[in-house]
C-alpha cells in the first residue's frame, strides 16, 4: 500500500479503535440532541457581543505566537482583549 499512513500505523484501525470511535461518536449524537444547540465559524467579537447570560460559549482561538492564517497572527495583545471583553465565562482550548 505503498508509503501511506496506515502501513506506518498498523494497529491504527483495530476493530478496537474503531468501537471506541464509534462510541464516542455515538455518545456526542446522543448529546447533541438535548440541547438546542448553535455553531457557529464567526469572529469570536461577534459571537460573544451577541450572547446571553445562558448561553455557552466555547472558542478555539489560534494559539499566541501561532499564524491564525496565513497572514496575521494570533498574539498576546488579541489573548488580553479577549480577556477583558466582559464576556463571562469563556472556555478556551487548553495548549498542548
Amino acid at each position: 500500500m505503498g508509503d501511506g499512513a496506515s502501513s506506518r500505523k498498523p494497529e491504527r484501525f483495530s476493530p478496537a479503535y474503531i468501537s471506541k470511535i464509534v462510541n464516542q461518536v455515538r455518545w456526542v449524537y446522543q448529546l447533541l440532541q438535548t440541547h438546542e444547540w448553535e455553531f457557529r465559524v464567526a469572529h469570536w467579537e461577534q459571537t460573544l457581543s451577541e450572547a446571553t447570560p445562558s448561553d455557552f460559549a466555547y472558542l478555539d482561538p489560534p494559539y499566541e505566537g501561532r499564524h491564525a492564517d496565513y497572514y496575521n497572527q494570533w498574539d498576546t495583545e488579541d489573548t488580553h482583549h479577549l480577556w477583558s471583553s466582559g464576556a463571562g465565562v469563556v472556555v478556551l482550548t487548553p495548549v498542548r
